[in-house]
C-alpha cells in the first residue's frame, strides 16, 4: 500500500457518532473505550476485498506498523489528550461520502459491534483498573451482526446496491484524479 501523510485525516463526523451509538444497550460495554475514527483517502481493503471501514487495535505489527505509528502520533493522542487509543476505526473517504446520516450511524454501529468484553481463561470478564471493560475484537455472527438487522432492518438488507455505488464512486474519483494530473 502506498500512502502519504495527507492520505489520512481525522473523521470528526464519525468520531461524533461513536459516543451516541455507544449508548445503545447492546453497545454500552464499549463506553469509555478510547476509540479514534480516521478517514482514509486510500481505498480500504480487507482480505483483498473493498471495505467501507474496519476497526482494529493499533498494536499492529508487520507491513502496517509504520502507518499505525503515524496515525497514533499524528491524530489519536491529540484527540485523546495524550493517551493512546485502544481501537482505530478506519473509514473509506469515498464510501463515507456516499452514505446518508442513518447509514453512517449504521457503519459506526457495525464497527463497534466488533468489540466484545475480553475474558480470562475461566470465562470471567476482564476490567481495566479504572473499571472500564477490557475489550477485544470479534468476527461477524454472519455477514452482518444479528443486532444490525434488528436495529437497522432494510437499511442493512439493501446494501448491495450501495456497495455498487461505492465501487463506482471509487472509479469516478480515480478518473477525476487522472484528469487533474
Amino acid at each position: 500500500m502506498e500512502w502519504f501523510p495527507d492520505s489520512f485525516t481525522l473523521c470528526p463526523e464519525a468520531q461524533s457518532l461513536v459516543p451516541r451509538v455507544q449508548l445503545y444497550p447492546e453497545l454500552q460495554h464499549t463506553v469509555g473505550a478510547r476509540i479514534v475514527c480516521i478517514e482514509s483517502q486510500i481505498e480500504l481493503k480487507l482480505r483483498g476485498d473493498p471495505a467501507w471501514a474496519f476497526i482494529g487495535m493499533p498494536q499492529l505489527q508487520g507491513a502496517h506498523r509504520h502507518l499505525v505509528s503515524f496515525l497514533i502520533a499524528g491524530f489519536c493522542t491529540p484527540v485523546l489528550n495524550g493517551e493512546e487509543p485502544e481501537f482505530l476505526v478506519l473509514v473509506d473517504a469515498v464510501a463515507w461520502r456516499f452514505l446518508d446520516g442513518r447509514r453512517k450511524e449504521w457503519l459506526i454501529y457495525h464497527e463497534l459491534k466488533h468489540l466484545v468484553i475480553a475474558v480470562n481463561g475461566g470465562g470471567d470478564p476482564l476490567q481495566h483498573e479504572d473499571g472500564r471493560w477490557k475489550l477485544r475484537t470479534t468476527r461477524h455472527d454472519h455477514e452482518v451482526f444479528a443486532d444490525e438487522i434488528t436495529r437497522y432492518g432494510s437499511d442493512v438488507e439493501g446494501l448491495d446496491k450501495l456497495a455498487e455505488a461505492i465501487v463506482q464512486g471509487h472509479a469516478n474519483e480515480k478518473a477525476r484524479e487522472k484528469r487533474r494530473a
